[in-house]
């Protein structure tokens, strides 16, 4: 059950952070949801964190 948990949880972040999605412009969901932010702050209570690039 472990495994499949921990795939879940790596699929989920896959989709989300990495996968250009057609209907959002060819965008990562996540992208997409940052460049909201960016044009209506008023609307997010917390920041949305991308973390789609390498550690450094």
């Amino acid at each position: 059950m472990e495994y499949i948990r921990e795939a879940r949880i790596y699929y989920k972040r896959l989709c989300n952070h990495h996968i250009p999605q057609r209907a959002l412009d060819h965008l990562p969901p996540v992208r997409n949801l940052k460049d909201w932010q960016t044009e209506h702050p008023e609307l997010f209570r917390k920041k949305v964190y991308d973390q789609s690039d390498l550690d450094s």
